[in-house]
C-alpha cells in the first residue's frame, strides 16, 4: 500500500487541488467524496487484511479479559479511527490556504515511509515472537 502511495505521489496521479474544485452548482467535490471514501475504506483489501491479522490478534488478546474488554477494544479502535479521520478532514478543510499539490505529494511520501516502517517493525516483531 505504501509503495502504491509513493508511486501515485511521484507520478502526480493524485491531486489535492482537483479534490477541492467546485462543481457547477458551487458545491465542493470534497463533500461528495465523503460517502464514497467511507465505502472504499471498508472495501479496501488492506482493511480486511488488517482485521484478519492484527485486528483479530488484538481481539483475541482482549477476549481473554471478557466481553467488556473485547467491546472496549473494538469501540476504542473505531472511535480512534473516526477521531483520526475527523482530524484529517479538519486540517484539510482549514489547511487549503497552505497545502498545495507539491506539499501534498511530499506528505503522502512521508506518511508512506511511516507505513513501511510500521510494516517492517510488525514483521520483525512477529518473526521474533515466533522464533
Amino acid at each position: 500500500m505504501a509503495a502504491d502511495m509513493i508511486k501515485s505521489a511521484l507520478s502526480k496521479k493524485i491531486s489535492f487541488e482537483k479534490a477541492l474544485e467546485k462543481d457547477s452548482d458551487g458545491e465542493e467535490k470534497l463533500r461528495a467524496l465523503i460517502l464514497p471514501g467511507a465505502l472504499i475504506s471498508i472495501a479496501n483489501p488492506y482493511w480486511t487484511i488488517w482485521w484478519a491479522t492484527i485486528g483479530m490478534t488484538y481481539l483475541a488478546n482482549a477476549s481473554q479479559y471478557g466481553n467488556t474488554a473485547t467491546a472496549s477494544f473494538f469501540m476504542g479502535h473505531i472511535s480512534a479511527d473516526f477521531a483520526w479521520y475527523a482530524l484529517i478532514a479538519f486540517f484539510i478543510s482549514k489547511g487549503r490556504k497552505f497545502l498545495n499539490d507539491s506539499i501534498y505529494h511530499k506528505l503522502i511520501i512521508v506518511f508512506s515511509l511511516f507505513l513501511i516502517y510500521f510494516g517492517v517493525s510488525f514483521l520483525i516483531d512477529s518473526i521474533q515472537y515466533f522464533i
